[in-house]
């Protein structure tokens, strides 16, 4: 008798710990888009996808939010050439959904292309603006009328 009582002991502690490891059946959260460094806790200065010409100071965090709707095929991506890392460092990137209908699915939202203001100088930042097909690097054979790629440069002056 005190063998299967330790045993149910055990397996309650185990079940226990999975349990609270779960989240007690919390509802689960959206994840923000992977990024390669964690989001940080102080203010970012965000400027508009149009804005082509950016100013910032050294030190300074920064982001480029750009309208993406990943569910439909769009890929946004940062493609050589890379900023210059002594003036700009890429910080990664996060998705959200945008404020004009935050609770539709498939409504698509906003990527913030994170940077940090490294030094003093000048650097262009280039991102890829495709269907998932149409993107660089895709091995698929693509139809006439599909659309090309954007590209769209930044330039970055940083004081």
């Amino acid at each position: 008798m005190m063998h299967r009582t330790r045993n149910t002991a055990r397996a309650a502690a185990v079940l226990c710990a999975l349990h609270m490891a779960v989240g007690c059946g919390a509802t689960p959260q959206a994840k923000p888009h992977p990024t390669a460094s964690p989001t940080p806790t102080h203010a970012w200065t965000v400027f508009p996808g149009k804005k082509r010409s950016l100013t910032v100071r050294v030190g300074e965090d920064f982001s480029i939010a750009v309208p993406h709707n990943p569910t439909t095929g769009e890929r946004r991506k940062l493609v050589s050439p890379k900023p210059d890392t002594k003036i700009v460092r890429t910080r990664g990137t996060d998705y959200g959904p945008d404020n004009q209908d935050p609770g539709s699915e498939g409504g698509g939202g906003i990527l913030h292309f994170r940077f940090h203001a490294q030094g003093p100088g000048t650097t262009k930042i280039v991102l890829y603006h495709c269907l998932h097909a149409a993107c660089p690097g895709s091995r698929t054979t693509l139809p006439p009328h599909f659309p090309k790629p954007d590209r769209v440069t930044y330039t970055v002056t940083v004081r």
